[in-house]
């Protein structure tokens, strides 16, 4: 597994994180033209980005824990009723 950068400032964020943009299209955008849209694999490549950036995000060990964190800070400044059950 490749070493995960140490990222002290955003200034240092922004040129990993364009890079990391352009990844995840060219990743998951071809995907989307299978027909059924392979689900399952869009999936894994979903949580693979965002156990990656709960890593970043969160400094974090255990998978689990750094997921949750990102999920719940990010997902909730996009739509403030992230994680609430109806």
């Amino acid at each position: 597994m490749g070493q995960v950068p140490t990222l002290t400032a955003w200034s240092e964020a922004e040129p990993y994180l364009r890079n990391l943009k352009g990844t995840v299209l060219a990743d998951i955008r071809p995907l989307l033209d299978v027909p059924g849209h392979a689900p399952f694999a869009i999936t894994r490549e979903v949580l693979s980005y965002i156990d990656h950036l709960g890593h970043l995000y969160s400094g974090k060990g255990g998978v689990r824990d750094r997921s949750k964190e990102y999920l719940e800070a990010i997902l909730q400044r996009i739509d403030p009723n992230y994680g609430t059950r109806i």
